[in-house]
């Protein structure tokens, strides 16, 4: 049979359930026969695993929750989430980051579509200030087209 997964959204914890949790609530609902969400989480706390287990208790959402022993290094958990992750297309997206638009995900699962042959998408994503609380966009939309345009490689090189 086919895998049905066509969006894993993959996303790396640490010692911030608040952030998990504005998180999910900003992705919720999905379509859970496209979608899959994963957290891998390197906290030494149950404080993730709480609020995971809450979210899922009030919402009846299916979410993939990965306990990773910490190695102090967010790549080997950004790897440990895609070595689990069962989409045709990733997402890594952070605790402090979250989706600009309403129904994020089906959205990009209709940009996939839409775009016949995507490879690499650069999103819009709202990002926290170091207070936590709501900054601006994190990185500007039109400033993105160009980089995407002239020179792609320097998404790899800043968080862009």
């Amino acid at each position: 049979m086919e895998n049905s997964i066509i969006l894993s959204i993959l996303i790396p914890a640490y010692e911030y359930p608040e952030g998990i949790s504005r998180l999910l609530h900003s992705l919720h609902p999905w379509n859970q026969d496209e979608c899959e969400v994963i957290i891998s989480d390197d906290s030494v706390s149950v404080n993730i695993v709480n609020e995971v287990s809450n979210f899922i208790k009030s919402t009846g959402s299916n979410i993939e929750l990965i306990p990773h022993k910490s190695s102090y290094s967010a790549a080997n958990n950004w790897n440990n989430l895609i070595n689990n992750a069962n989409g045709e297309y990733l997402i890594i997206m952070h605790h402090d980051e979250f989706p600009y638009e309403k129904n994020f995900t089906q959205s990009v699962i209709s940009k996939i579509f839409y775009s016949g042959n995507l490879q690499v998408g650069v999103m819009n994503l709202i990002l926290l200030d170091d207070k936590r609380k709501w900054s601006a966009l994190h990185f500007p939309a039109k400033l993105k087209v160009w980089i995407v345009k002239n020179i792609p490689k320097y998404i790899f090189y800043r968080n862009v």
